[in-house]
């Protein structure tokens, strides 16, 4: 019965539940403030422990998340340099720094550090150099339905596998509705695709039907959740205080309507996730809806 249950909440989460790692943003952030950020960044990191390079590069992670505008990659490698210089001197992890410095000069292979920034004997000068960038690496996404899928300023399905990266999806007029800065051990946020088995057009074709067979299937694995709680519920309760064997035999006819209908929802659930080849499908996974 407790089974039953939880597998019940797991299929009425399923897009509704939001990833603890993304960040919700409840305000806009504008590329000329990060731009600005970003300049304030490099001008304090050379002054290390009397600065404010930790706090205001902070302040470059809280806000790309919240970044509405589309950036361009030269934007992008800037970004890349200073949250690779945080990840050295703030985080001490010199692998990411490395990687950060890798994605930067894949966008903008003729920025030279400025010896005011980082002095000529400086470390970061090796860390920015050790990664050669014909080692990076991407994977392939699948197509957005109905958008557009952006990396580094660039629209592509190919993700960088093992530096940073910059996603962003965009609608169909073009607006930003999603930002994410991802390291190379961040998942890809989920969200509805379209299989690369068909074609776009072929994959908008019956899809308010699915969508309504979903949602109803939905509906009825919720009913059976509400049933199974509601009996469960009686019996460890109500009828346990009037001790009415009547009140047991209700709860339990409660309890067996409601696995009935949790199994019939689930079984559509599944095949209808199957039909609109929702993925990656995970407890907790954010999922965009079609746009």
């Amino acid at each position: 019965m407790a089974t039953w249950f939880r597998a019940v909440l797991v299929a009425l989460m399923v897009g509704l539940a939001v990833d603890s790692a993304a960040k919700e943003c409840i305000h806009s952030a504008f590329l000329d403030d990060i731009s600005a950020l970003i300049t304030e960044s490099e001008t304090e990191y050379p002054k290390f422990e009397a600065g404010a390079f930790p706090e205001v590069s902070f302040r470059v992670v809280d806000e790309i998340v919240c970044l509405e505008g589309l950036a361009d990659p030269l934007f992008v490698a800037r970004a890349h340099r200073v949250l690779a210089l945080r990840a050295r001197v703030v985080d001490r992890d010199d692998v990411r720094a490395r990687q950060g410095f890798a994605a930067a000069r894949r966008l903008d292979p003729n920025y030279v550090m400025p010896t005011q920034m980082v002095a000529i004997r400086d470390p970061e000068r090796a860390e920015y150099l050790a990664i050669p960038v014909e080692m990076i690496t991407t994977t392939t996404v699948h197509q957005p339905t109905e958008a557009s899928v952006w990396f580094d300023g660039e629209q592509t399905r190919e993700r960088p596998s093992n530096v940073p990266t910059l996603m962003q999806l965009t609608n169909q007029a073009g607006q930003v509705v999603e930002s994410h800065y991802l390291w190379p051990s961040d998942p890809t946020p989920a969200y509805l695709k379209v299989s690369t088995a068909v074609s776009v057009s072929q994959a908008r074709e019956g899809k308010p039907a699915k969508v309504a067979f979903v949602a109803t299937s939905a509906g009825i694995a919720g009913a059976g959740a509400a049933l199974l709680l509601g009996g469960s519920l009686d019996k460890g309760s109500v009828c346990a205080s009037l001790n009415s064997d009547e009140c047991v035999g209700a709860a339990n006819r409660r309890v067996l309507a409601g696995a009935v209908l949790s199994g019939v929802g689930l079984v559509g659930v599944t095949t209808g996730a199957v039909l609109l080849d929702v993925g990656p499908a995970r407890v907790g996974a954010r999922f965009v809806l079609p746009l």
